[in-house]
C-alpha cells in the first residue's frame, strides 16, 4: 500500500535558480535563523515571565516593598516584549527571503512551508498582540494588588 506522496512521481522543474547552491544555501541559513529566533523568544518567555510573576508572592511576603516588586515585575515582562519584538523584526527579514525562494523555485502550494504560513505575527491573534494584552492584565493585577494590601489609612 503506498500513500499518496510515496505514488507521486518526483518534481521536475526546470528553473536555473532551483540548483543554485547559494539560494539552497539562502534557504537553509534562513530556516535555521527562523528556528533559532523562535527558540530565543520562548526560552526568554521561560525566563522572564515566572520572574514577572514571582513578585506577587514575594510582594506578599515582603510588606512595604510592593512598589518595588510590581515595577520589577512590569520591567521583567516588558523586557520580554522588547525581546520579541526585536526578534520579531528580524524574523520578518527573514520570512521575506524565505517566501521569494520559495517562489524562485517555483514550488508546488503544498511544498511552500514558509508562504502558507504567511505572516503569522501580524495576525490579529499573533504573539505580540497577545504579549501587549497580557502585559496589560499584568498592569490591572498590579493596580488591584496595590490597592487592596495599600488600602488608604491604614498601616
Amino acid at each position: 500500500m503506498t500513500t499518496d506522496h510515496q505514488s507521486r512521481e518526483p518534481m521536475s522543474v526546470e528553473h536555473p535558480h532551483l540548483n543554485d547552491p547559494n539560494v539552497q544555501k539562502v534557504y537553509e541559513e534562513a530556516s535555521n535563523w527562523l528556528r533559532m529566533v523562535n527558540v530565543i523568544t520562548w526560552s526568554m518567555a521561560a525566563i522572564f515571565i515566572p520572574l514577572s510573576l514571582a513578585c506577587f508572592p514575594l510582594a506578599m511576603k515582603n510588606l512595604g516593598y510592593e512598589p518595588v516588586f510590581a515595577f520589577a515585575s512590569l520591567m521583567l515582562y516588558g523586557i520580554w516584549i522588547y525581546i520579541g519584538l526585536l526578534y520579531s523584526r528580524s524574523a520578518d527579514v527573514t520570512r521575506e527571503a524565505l517566501f521569494h525562494v520559495e517562489e524562485v523555485w517555483n514550488l508546488p502550494t503544498e511544498l511552500r512551508f514558509y508562504s502558507r504560513q504567511g505572516k503569522l505575527a501580524k495576525k490579529r491573534y499573533g504573539l505580540h498582540n497577545v504579549e501587549c494584552f497580557s502585559f496589560i492584565v499584568l498592569v490591572l493585577a498590579w493596580v488591584c494588588f496595590l490597592s487592596i494590601v495599600r488600602v488608604p489609612g491604614t498601616n
